[in-house]
């Protein structure tokens, strides 16, 4: 959508909170106004640098040719959860079944060699044989469905895109028939049933006998079912659906990457008031305010600010944060790559 276009008829926002994904687009759309003079501001009147505040994994997110576009309010990430009674009773019934790291040692310290989304699909099939229902949910919303194809292709070691080294021509990263080979776990999956339809299939019959150009999704009726909240064998899921459910256990997810995504606020170039803008975002991001720890589940943008789950435990002991996350006695770590 454009923005402060002279012939909109809406006053120009003088503040937009949008995902890391769209600020490259504004960007380019020049709608963003750089704030490294208010970085300089901000660390001659508070004596520390934005850059120092934030923990390492946002540092980049929000950055872009030695320029910060937007200031850091969410931090985003993926969890796996499971049902530990379905697992139990799988268990009981005779299948191979362990839970996931790191609720057993039996993955080993290097648990990103050995919980891979290969044993992550045999489980989804082993649960289906078990209890006749599909064994692997995705969280269908919000482009979840993506997220998880995108880390699934990190973990593979499957590009999006590759450069011809003789045109130096970027073409699609999926013509190699070895990553083609390495996707077709993804088959066995959906034409078996181990993992939910998150499609409805009238519509997508719709949709095939349609003529072009058409659209798959359309604004307000999306294809795509609403995700339920039952959870037979796995769940992929955000942060911010933690529950307090003794049979749903939270793990960590298969393979060697995860998904680290977040919410930022800009400045747009044409505002009026940019300075004002700035001394409130100075109020969204200040320790003394609930605002960062209300809006983040687990951990915010911010070294020094924990979220919701963990403002309780970080007074308690410093040194250990959000250990109940996972409900167990160890550290929770983010693998990004």
């Amino acid at each position: 959508m454009d923005i402060c276009k002279n012939n909109n008829k809406t006053p120009c926002p003088d503040l937009i909170i949008l995902g890391t994904n769209q600020l490259m687009t504004r960007y380019y759309k020049d709608d963003i106004l750089i704030l490294n003079n208010y970085f300089k501001d901000y660390f001659k009147e508070t004596g520390k640098s934005f850059e120092s505040l934030l923990n390492k994994y946002s540092y980049y997110e929000y950055r872009f040719n030695d320029n910060w576009l937007a200031v850091p309010l969410l931090t985003e990430f993926e969890v796996l959860r499971f049902n530990i009674t379905t697992f139990n009773n799988c268990i009981n019934d005779g299948y191979d079944l362990k839970y996931p790291p790191p609720l057993d040692d039996y993955w080993g310290s290097n648990y990103k060699k050995t919980w891979t989304w290969e044993k992550a699909f045999e489980y989804a099939k082993i649960i289906s044989e078990c209890t006749k229902k599909p064994g692997l949910t995705l969280l269908n919303k919000d482009n979840e469905e993506m997220v998880f194809f995108v880390t699934l292709c990190q973990s593979l070691g499957i590009p999006f895109l590759s450069e011809d080294e003789f045109t130096n021509l970027k073409k699609c990263g999926f013509r190699n028939k070895n990553y083609i080979d390495k996707l077709l776990i993804l088959k066995d999956l959906a034409e078996n049933k181990y993992i939910e339809s998150w499609f409805d299939q009238d519509e997508i019959k719709d949709w095939q006998n349609s003529l072009y150009e058409r659209k798959v999704f359309k604004w307000n009726n999306t294809i795509i079912n609403e995700p339920k909240k039952f959870i037979n064998g796995m769940l992929l899921d955000t942060i911010f659906n933690i529950g307090k459910y003794n049979d749903i256990k939270t793990a960590y997810i298969p393979g060697t990457s995860s998904y680290l995504g977040g919410t930022g606020i800009i400045i747009t170039k044409k505002s009026k008031f940019p300075s004002q803008a700035f001394e409130l975002i100075k109020i969204l991001i200040d320790e003394k305010y609930p605002y960062l720890i209300d809006l983040n589940i687990s951990f915010t943008p911010y070294e020094n600010i924990p979220g919701q789950l963990c403002s309780n435990l970080y007074k308690k002991n410093k040194k250990e944060l959000c250990n109940d996350l996972l409900q167990y006695n160890g550290t929770f770590h983010t693998i990004i790559i």
